[in-house]
């Protein structure tokens, strides 16, 4: 992705969150880290936040490999 792309992103990710309260956090596990696949809690609708398909599912994989908890980490500090 390019820088502007990514911009972007934390710029809609901020105003989903201004607008509806969705938490700025995604699945990551006790260390801190992006859960990579699928999360039980994103599975049964118990997550709030931002996830990545894989979280939902073992047959959508996000090619992508954006690390979401620092992207997350910057919008949150650029809010704050």
């Amino acid at each position: 992705f390019y820088p502007v792309q990514l911009n972007a992103l934390k710029a809609l990710w901020a105003a989903v969150h201004n607008a509806t309260g969705i938490p700025l956090e995604c699945p990551t596990d006790n260390d801190g880290n992006l859960i990579t696949g699928v999360s039980r809690d994103c599975e049964r609708g118990r997550f709030e936040g931002f996830i990545n398909h894989y979280n939902l599912t073992k047959r959508k994989i996000d090619c992508a490999g954006l690390d979401l908890v620092m992207l997350l980490k910057q919008t949150k500090e650029k809010l704050n």
